[in-house]
């Protein structure tokens, strides 16, 4: 639930901001927790007593666009689109549809450190990190190799979202579809 003392008064001034830029429109905010959240969610689109704007992640997005209860917001506002960042955007994009059905609520990233004297130690050049996962990979197998496995360069095993971010499609027409060759050969690499 986002209403407590640091997110509601974020979004009253949000709601009121957004009010006064748009003379004649009034908002609700509603705030539901998470609870139930998805079952709340098909109860309001089975009785079609969905909100005007829903938080929703993409995967269930898409079991709403079956069902026809999103709006497809490139025809809606094709210039809001090119406010986000490409990759936000993709994840409310569906096989089969042309639209976009979606924006997404907030991204999350990953930071990369390093630690420069194992660079040293082990053969890297600690004013060449990684720039691209192929360079990552490599490097990773050679400070591997030269510390006989006590200093991984990649601390994390890979999950679903490293692989749709490189390319791999991990959801179709209702059904994870990341049994691929493609999944296969990225997650060799961490092994």
């Amino acid at each position: 639930s986002l209403k407590n003392e640091k997110f509601t008064p974020y979004f009253k001034k949000l709601v009121k901001s957004f009010e006064k830029e748009h003379p004649g429109t009034t908002i609700k905010w509603v705030d539901q927790p998470g609870e139930g959240y998805e079952e709340k969610v098909q109860q309001q689109a089975t009785a079609g007593q969905l909100p005007d704007v829903i938080n929703i992640p993409p995967n269930f997005a898409w079991q709403l666009l079956k069902a026809n209860k999103v709006m497809d917001l490139k025809k809606a506002d094709a210039a809001a689109i090119n406010t986000y960042i490409k990759g936000g955007i993709d994840a409310y994009t569906y096989d089969g549809y042309d639209g976009v059905y979606g924006y997404p609520w907030y991204l999350g990233t990953d930071l990369n450190w390093w630690n420069t004297e194992a660079f040293e130690k082990y053969g890297l050049d600690p004013k060449k990190f990684p720039t691209t996962l192929d360079e990552l990979y490599a490097q990773a197998i050679t400070m591997t190799e030269k510390s006989h496995g006590t200093m991984p360069l990649i601390s994390i095993a890979p999950a679903l979202g490293d692989l749709a971010a490189q390319g791999v499609k991990v959801y179709k027409d209702g059904k994870f579809t990341f049994n691929t060759d493609q999944a296969v050969e990225i997650i060799q690499k961490y092994v």
